[in-house]
């Protein structure tokens, strides 16, 4: 039985005649859980019936040695549609007789939806979600969500479902006014990256919005030149001492996108700004995506399954180090560090990277 990656328990040290909420039970007493919330079993390597009933017995679950066995708070559940409409802009509202019905599932809010969505790798298209639902007036809302962070950090309603919509219909459609408001906005150099070729570099207005990164010739251009959905990219930082960014396809969402569906892109732009642009896409992209620590509340980021429950690593590592080696600096909290250095670590703590302090490293850094 895993609870997040840091603990493990061994399905065969459960007595097979005891019976799924005893074992809760027993995870919860044992890694010191929260025992007012309700949690559940949930088994990611059984075909089906992975979420296990809390009265049935462990010998009548289908489970052998080779099993997971996951606990997540109580799942809600969720339809899934696949948009199948006509070209038309108006094909984005959701209408559930204008598109088909693939699934219900039961999905713990506090996990990333790509933990459930296996079951789609069978489709030979990459998707993108949208989640309907209605507000607190009971008017349909409209949101796309990035299927690596979870469900409760991106402030939706446990009532909704989830709309499928096609990359290739996404990348040919002006879909800005169907976004929220952008993020972060500017120009930038533009040079894209297909089969080994490279276009000419081309500065463009670039705007991020939801989990899109939209370019236009200008500012004041209506229907967008081209959008990346950068959950299917990951973000490098070239090391070349240039201000730019390097945005690579890596397509694992539903399917492989090595047949060069999507291009790449080399982004450059001032180097005063670029930061900023690191930080608004790394926060979308497949390896920052859900890992976001600043300006996320304690109790998300605690709830996160790699997190364990526990106290977030940036306090222990930074609490342990000034205890250790920063009591007696004079002005400790008060003298501020260098600004690049706070950003270089907030970076990597936002992409979830691992975090080490050099012995020589200025103690007001840590503090910061």
């Amino acid at each position: 039985v895993r609870q997040g990656h840091t603990k493990a328990y061994k399905l065969q040290s459960f007595d097979r005649s005891r019976t799924v909420q005893e074992v809760i039970d027993w995870i919860i007493d044992k890694c010191n859980l929260d025992s007012s919330e309700e949690y559940a079993l949930y088994s990611p390597s059984m075909a089906n019936d992975r979420w296990l009933n809390p009265s049935d017995l462990l010998m009548y679950c289908g489970l052998n040695a080779k099993h997971t066995v996951e606990i997540k708070f109580i799942p809600k559940t969720i339809h899934f549609y696949q948009w199948s409409s006509s070209e038309s802009l108006e094909a984005f509202e959701f209408n559930k007789t204008h598109h088909t019905w693939i699934a219900s599932l039961l999905v713990d809010f506090r996990d990333p939806l790509i933990e459930y969505i296996d079951w789609h790798k069978r489709k030979k298209e990459e998707f993108c979600p949208q989640y309907i639902y209605h507000d607190a007036e009971g008017n349909k809302a409209v949101r796309w969500i990035n299927m690596r962070i979870p469900l409760a950090e991106q402030d939706v309603p446990e009532q909704g479902c989830i709309l499928l919509v096609p990359i290739s219909a996404i990348l040919k459609k002006n879909i800005a006014h169907h976004t929220s408001e952008p993020a972060k906005e500017g120009y930038l150099t533009k040079k894209s990256i297909k089969t080994a070729k490279k276009t000419n570099n081309k500065k463009r207005w670039c705007s991020i919005r939801d989990n899109f990164f939209f370019y236009c010739s200008s500012s004041s251009q209506m229907v967008a030149n081209g959008v990346i959905p950068l959950e299917y990219y990951e973000l490098q930082v070239n090391s070349n001492g240039k201000p730019d960014l390097n945005l690579v396809p890596m397509g694992d969402s539903f399917t492989s996108l090595s047949n060069g569906q999507l291009p790449g892109y080399l982004l450059e732009g001032e180097e005063s700004d670029i930061q900023e642009w690191n930080e608004a896409i790394s926060q979308r992209c497949i390896i920052g995506a859900g890992k976001q620590v600043f300006g996320v509340s304690l109790t998300h980021v605690m709830q996160r399954k790699g997190n364990n429950h526990c106290i977030p690593s940036i306090i222990t590592q930074t609490v342990t180090f000034l205890d250790e080696h920063g009591l007696h600096v004079e002005g400790i909290f008060r003298i501020s560090a260098s600004s690049t250095k706070l950003q270089k670590y907030k970076n990597e703590y936002n992409r979830g990277l691992p975090v080490e302090f050099p012995e020589k490293i200025d103690p007001h850094t840590v503090a910061g």
